[in-house]
């Protein structure tokens, strides 16, 4: 399994887990209009997939979740800046929105 120490060794990972919630906790907060944010990082090992279902490959990874209750993610919206900073830090991402809001899905390899 992944141990605190496999985390606090790779200040990589680290730094791409805080672009990737910062970015996530902006559209929230800028596009969404969210009130509400929810944050959950859990380390996964591979071959595996996420409760979501989204794929976690081989290998340390951490899964990172964003949840908001804002208006949701335009899917006819011009993914911009942001999308790209997920394909770059991410091994894999996904979103879903409905009324409630937007769950943000990322995979961030530990190595």
């Amino acid at each position: 399994d992944v141990c605190s120490s496999d985390l606090a060794a790779n200040p990589v990972a680290d730094d791409a887990v805080a672009e990737v919630v910062r970015e996530a906790v902006t559209n929230a907060l800028r596009h969404g209009g969210a009130t509400s944010v929810t944050i959950e990082v859990a380390a996964v090992r591979g071959p595996a997939r996420t409760k979501d279902g989204i794929a976690a490959s081989t290998g340390h990874a951490l899964s990172v979740r964003v949840r908001d209750n804002g208006a949701g993610w335009d899917a006819a919206a011009r993914m911009g800046q942001g999308s790209a900073l997920f394909d770059e830090l991410c091994r894999s991402w996904r979103h879903g929105s409905n009324r409630r809001g937007t769950t943000f899905i990322g995979i961030v390899p530990l190595s």
